[in-house]
């Protein structure tokens, strides 16, 4: 309020029920991480829900951010580059669009369920090979 922030909504702990709704009702989701996570869970929720993603250039978010393809990323703690982006995906919808296709035909196609068994499974396969020596 003092800042007079326009567009931005600082709401708390949402309950697992209605995180998905506060994603549907987004323009942006942004991971501000100043530290590395590896594969922080939002990141695939927000592509899930076809949103474009601003996010930290730093430990497994830019494997998850594809930058100018399904969101971008800025350096950590430059609050200068965040708003600038910010500023950059809400000026222009039809990028806010397309960042967001691409992250949900990411969720589609390679973050798939299917996809991720099957490669538990080629794990599994591995390991067992190796262990009985039927890799030599």
């Amino acid at each position: 309020e003092k800042l007079k922030l326009k567009n931005i909504e600082f709401i708390g702990k949402v309950p697992n029920d209605q995180v998905y709704k506060f994603y549907q009702d987004s323009n942006i989701v942004i991971i501000p991480s100043v530290w590395m996570e590896n594969s922080p869970m939002v990141a695939y929720e927000a592509m899930a829900a076809g949103k474009p993603i601003i996010g930290s250039n730093i430990g497994g978010i830019p494997e998850l951010v594809k930058d100018g393809k399904n969101g971008l990323l800025f350096e950590p703690r430059n609050s200068d580059e965040l708003a600038y982006k910010i500023i950059k995906v809400l000026d222009n919808p039809r990028l806010a669009r397309k960042f967001g296709d691409y992250g949900k035909d990411l969720i589609d196609n390679e973050f798939n369920k299917e996809k991720h068994i099957k490669h538990i499974i080629e794990i599994y396969h591995n390991l067992i090979s190796t262990k009985n020596g039927l890799d030599k």
